[in-house]
């Protein structure tokens, strides 16, 4: 991760809440005040009754756990690529912006991190890519548009070295001696989720 200053964090609102929950923490306790980089998918059509213009799983929880810690969310294509900052990414979408963020900073010299289900062009450029287990592989808490927490299952096994995002962030945080306090399992993580966060503490998870 080298400079913890120079650091930046990225992250997807496709995520689920217990992969967010611990990269946000990772960056109020690491990376101080700065920003979060967030990768969305791109808004569409709403009618208010039963369409929502937000396409992202979890753009709902995201922003709770945000306000949480007090991280301000910005998109990912507008981080400027600097050669002095480095960027580590969890799971971002494979769109234009994003990969041509991955190609710049590695152009420049810059040290990239890119944890990913699928090889792209940014874990082509990239100087450490990491592969990430898909959703079906993982498993994981959503809060939907009407604020009840639904849980999505693990139904298949993670082939070779794919793990959750969340652990991909532990690893790299071991390397770097940093992981104190990172929990064990996703049980402990969102146990922590749902007792850590306020706004979460009396949701709807009966679906």
């Amino acid at each position: 991760l080298g400079d913890l200053d120079a650091l930046d964090l990225a992250v997807s609102a496709l995520l689920p809440m217990e992969d967010l929950f611990l990269a946000l923490r990772f960056a109020k306790q690491h990376l101080g005040a700065r920003p979060v980089f967030v990768s969305r998918r791109a808004q569409g059509f709403a009618d208010d009754i039963l369409i929502r213009a937000d396409k992202d799983p979890d753009g709902a929880g995201l922003a709770v756990i945000a306000e949480h810690f007090g991280i301000e969310l910005k998109p990912l294509d507008g981080l400027e690529a600097k050669a002095e900052r480095n960027l580590m990414a969890l799971c971002p979408e494979a769109d234009e912006g994003s990969l041509a963020i991955a190609s710049r900073l590695s152009e420049l010299g810059a040290s990239v991190v890119w944890v990913s289900t699928f090889t792209n062009a940014a874990t082509s450029a990239a100087t450490v890519s990491l592969p990430a287990s898909s959703p079906f592989e993982r498993g994981g808490t959503y809060l939907n548009a009407d604020a009840i927490a639904q849980e999505g299952r693990k139904v298949l096994s993670a082939p070779g070295q794919a793990r959750s995002p969340w652990i991909q962030l532990r690893n790299v945080a071991r390397v770097a001696k940093l992981a104190d306090g990172f929990p064990a399992t996703r049980a402990e993580v969102q146990e922590l989720l749902f007792t850590e966060v306020p706004a979460l503490a009396g949701l709807d998870r009966s679906s």
